[in-house]
């Protein structure tokens, strides 16, 4: 015998299919319709606009003349997301549409919402208990402000 208690092995599974459900919940809350909006807000429209499309056809001297409202580390992942996306052919030559650019953005602040639900669930887990752990990113994978922001 390999003197593993026989409730050990289903703690494991339990904790598999509780984090496996969690992930589920909070990838499908980020990327559900993520292209809402045929028409971007307001600052989508105004300044990613201008950001997100310089990494098409880049120029160091646009790169980093940008008017800085937002975090500066997220324009960039995000326009080097736009820029690979674009390389690929997911987003085309820019003409006056646009709205692929910030679809792009807006799964990269999906992803960086996804990762923020398993650092919580991490710190929870380290700091008290793997049952903390759990209950906070699941609280985390359904709080609507961050749903929202991260979409």
């Amino acid at each position: 015998m390999s003197g593993r208690r026989p409730d050990s092995a289903r703690r494991r599974v339990v904790a598999v299919v509780g984090w496996g459900a969690v992930l589920v919940v909070a990838i499908a809350l980020r990327f559900h319709n993520i292209a809402w909006g045929a028409v971007p807000f307001v600052d989508e429209a105004i300044y990613w606009r201008v950001q997100l499309l310089s990494f098409i056809d880049p120029d160091p001297a646009k790169l980093l003349t940008w008017p800085i409202f937002y975090p500066t580390l997220y324009g960039y992942v995000a326009g080097a997301s736009v820029g690979v996306a674009h390389l690929l052919g997911f987003v085309p030559r820019p003409a006056m549409q646009y709205l692929d650019a910030v679809i792009v953005a807006r799964c990269v602040s999906g992803v960086a919402g996804i990762g923020s639900v398993l650092l919580v669930g991490a710190l929870g887990r380290r700091m008290e208990s793997k049952a903390a752990g759990l209950a906070a990113a699941a609280l985390l994978a359904v709080v609507p402000i961050e749903v929202t922001q991260t979409h």
